[in-house]
């Protein structure tokens, strides 16, 4: 495969690598005293800075608010601490403030600081410059490093192709099961307009490559983070897309895509239709038809004393939108079980059940029929959303209070997009754990089964 440089932009995804990296400068910052009786301050409503503010909670500091530059954000609740403009929260001069900052933003949102007189170090503290860390820089050693992955990804890739007897190498770069439903939802209709020959579809994880088969997809190699990173150096550094073809968005179009969200009612589905595929308007995607192992899923519920139709599974748990408090989901199983349902928590790997339900795990390829013989699926907004889409239950999506640039993360990401299954109730939590549970109740409806 002749390699062919190109200089490339990405935009940063969070990962639980990365997670683990804020974590670190999170406690080291404690460890060190340097929150000890302060005016804490976190800049930025982003998912970086929900799981801040949980972290610094359980070693028992207390964010007092959140700034942001998006007057849309103003007034709402963050993670239950309120939300309002740098100007407002730090002027005049606060000389106990400490913020704390991890954005891709952080050179300007430091400068912003440091004009109303806050220095770096004293007030201003860097949990993560995601630019950086995410390769925006053009600096030397850091375009050797990234120069020398994409030569191993180079090298990965004419391997896979020659063991999988592939023309083209498709990769999706995030462990997401969204973003590789979306990417195969589009695939059918892709193939079909660019006419080329057989191709592998590389993804990360075994839940992921259980989405992809959900398509039928066959041709599929299960990579790990590593290798998946040196594939998509070797994409942003090669000229040659009919080899290499990178199925997300971001990836793609670097951070300016995020400026668009929701312009003239732009959604997500959008921007892999038309961006990543190139799609036309009349473009359907597809969804998958799952096949119901009953025999499995009436065991699962024998084992774990659930109802059939009688049982809501809860989903508080997703990788890149800003949680919603645990006592919502703790009021909301309390109330589901005083009405006589049974009710569990889809969790893996260190997720931890909601008090008082089943943890129940399951493939995600099992996900459409476990969700309709439960007969209902509520939770925070995730791909596994995604993949309920032509589920026939009742679903509940719970979305933050959070603007996106031209509208809301409600109406960017909105199942409702695709006209399958059966609709699902989306609410936007504003901060009221009983309000969104006494909706949430009615949605659901206490009817002799949920569906």
């Amino acid at each position: 495969m002749p390699i062919r440089w190109k200089s490339y932009s990405l935009v940063f995804l969070m990962n639980n690598e990365l997670l683990k990296t804020i974590e670190k400068k999170v406690n080291t910052l404690i460890d060190a005293g340097a929150l000890n009786g302060k005016y804490a301050v976190i800049f930025g409503v982003n998912h970086p800075g929900d799981f801040i503010i949980r972290r610094l909670r359980d070693r028992g500091v207390y964010t007092s608010v959140v700034i942001d530059n998006n007057p849309a954000n103003h007034g709402i609740l963050f993670e239950g601490v309120p939300v309002t403009s740098p100007e407002d929260a730090l002027s005049p001069f606060n000389e106990n403030a400490a913020v704390l900052i991890c954005s891709r933003y952080y050179p300007e949102m430091r400068r912003q600081l440091e004009n109303m007189g806050y220095k770096s170090d004293a007030h201003i503290f860097k949990i993560l410059d995601m630019g950086t860390e995410a390769d925006f820089s053009l600096d030397e050693e850091l375009f050797g490093k990234k120069a020398e992955s994409a030569v191993r990804g180079a090298v990965l890739a004419d391997k896979i192709l020659k063991e999988h007897n592939a023309e083209r190498l498709l990769i999706c770069p995030v462990k997401a099961h969204g973003d590789v439903y979306m990417a195969c939802a589009f695939l059918r209709e892709y193939l079909a307009k660019s006419a080329g020959g057989a191709y592998v579809l590389a993804v990360i994880g075994k839940s992921c490559a259980d989405v992809a088969e959900l398509f039928g997809v066959k041709n599929i190699y299960n990579a790990t983070q590593e290798e998946i990173d040196a594939l998509t150096a070797a994409y942003r550094m090669l000229s040659d897309e009919s080899v290499l073809h990178i199925t997300q968005p971001f990836w793609n179009y670097s951070g300016f895509i995020s400026r668009l969200d929701c312009y003239k009612g732009l959604n997500y589905q959008d921007y892999y239709k038309y961006w990543v595929f190139g799609l036309d308007e009349a473009a359907a995607p597809d969804v998958p038809a799952a096949e119901c192992n009953e025999g499995y899923i009436r065991e699962l519920f024998r084992e774990n004393n659930l109802q059939k139709g009688k049982t809501v599974i809860l989903s508080p748990y997703a990788n890149s939108m800003p949680g919603i408090p645990s006592e919502l989901f703790e009021k909301l199983a309390e109330r589901l079980k005083s009405k006589g349902y049974s009710v569990a928590t889809n969790a893996a790997g260190d997720e931890k059940p909601v008090p008082g339900t089943v943890s129940l795990g399951f493939p995600v390829k099992e996900l459409i029929p476990v969700a309709e013989y439960a007969g209902a699926f509520a939770g925070l907004r995730s791909g596994l959303f995604d993949v309920l889409i032509s589920a026939s239950c009742k679903k509940v999506i719970l979305y933050p209070q959070k603007a996106a640039a031209h509208g809301t993360v409600s109406e960017l990401y909105s199942v409702n997009h695709f006209d399958e299954g059966v609709p699902a109730f989306e609410l936007i939590y504003e901060g009221n754990p009983q309000k969104a549970v006494d909706a949430i109740e009615e949605a659901l409806g206490y009817d002799d089964r949920l569906c």
